[in-house]
């Protein structure tokens, strides 16, 4: 008997509740808009229905004077030619950086880099610092300088000296640590560089 007595009870406490909600919800949606108070709004008074002249006589404003232009001292120029030596200034060795790259290489890199910078072969990527740019047509071992000889870079243990174009692109795409120079990249568990098989 008790079961049943908690039973009717709590169907009867649902009901009243769901009861009450939908009388509220009735009251709430059949409930007439309150009207506001002078009929007037924010817009209405800032921008009228209809033009209105405005008379700019009768407005009392200050008009400021021109600033007067700023004058800059002057000052006078050195001459820069006369405090050069020009005995000292040819003994000068020639800056670092006389190689020069080949035209596909500067174009694969241009393409792919907007950073690129053909000075010194490198690009910024968007974590870390500046990194060299190596293309398919970039061969580390052929490197021209600026006086047309040929600058000879040793290979590292076992790596071959024929890579192919595709080859070194397959390399390159698979892994991001890749060097044609030694044709090994950094594994990603760490230890020492393998090379690209």
């Amino acid at each position: 008997m008790k079961y049943l007595l908690a039973a009717l009870g709590g169907f009867a406490l649902t009901s009243l509740t769901f009861a009450g909600g939908v009388a509220i919800a009735i009251l709430y949606l059949s409930a007439e808009p309150a009207e506001s108070g002078g009929g007037a709004n924010y817009a209405s008074l800032e921008f009228p229905s209809e033009a209105v002249k405005v008379d700019v006589a009768s407005q009392s404003y200050e008009r400021i004077g021109e600033l007067p232009a700023a004058t800059a001292p002057i000052v006078p120029r050195r001459n820069v030619d006369a405090d050069t030596d020009s005995m000292a200034t040819a003994a000068l060795s020639e800056i670092e950086g006389g190689e020069t790259l080949s035209d596909e290489h500067v174009a694969w890199c241009s393409a792919r880099y907007r950073s690129y910078q053909v000075d010194d072969n490198s690009y910024q990527p968007y974590r870390g610092g500046r990194r060299e740019c190596v293309s398919p047509y970039y061969d580390a071992n052929d490197v021209v300088s600026d006086d047309g000889a040929y600058q000879e870079a040793s290979l590292q243990q076992g790596a071959s000296a024929d890579l192919t174009s595709e080859f070194v692109a397959a390399c390159m795409s698979r892994y991001r640590s890749y060097r044609v120079e030694d044709n090994t990249y950094q594994p990603y568990g760490g230890g020492a560089r393998v090379q690209c098989q």
